[in-house]
């Protein structure tokens, strides 16, 4: 059987050991929360990331929008400017086809005048 002391020795021990041991758990603790601590900045910093994210393709969208109605007008107006001048040279065609018909009229008069004596 074991004496006194050594039993004394023995619960001595043990009470280290679990000084020890809450010591470890302390620290453990402290690091744990220290962690949680970060994963909650880390998740944080996510939700931010994702909402500029969002709208960052918002921005995008309209602006897109914006160019898209821009190059439709621009496309618009070149059409309407095309079809002015389409029409604009069909107008200078006609006038050159009756300057040309009256020129030549004109000329066989001349020449018909310039045939007769004088």
């Amino acid at each position: 059987m074991a004496s006194n002391d050594d039993i004394m020795e023995i619960l001595v021990k043990l009470t280290e050991g679990q000084t020890e041991i809450k010591g470890s758990l302390n620290s453990m603790n402290n690091r744990l929360d220290k962690i949680e601590l970060v994963q909650e900045e880390i998740k944080t910093k996510i939700i931010t990331l994702g909402e500029l994210h969002q709208a960052h393709g918002e921005q995008q969208e309209r602006l897109f929008k914006v160019s898209d109605n821009a190059i439709l007008e621009k496309i618009d107006i070149s059409e309407t400017s095309i079809k002015n001048v389409s029409s604009d040279v069909k107008q200078i065609k006609e006038i050159v086809e009756v300057l040309e018909e009256v020129t030549g009229k004109h000329e066989i008069k001349i020449k018909v005048l310039e045939r007769r004596p004088v």
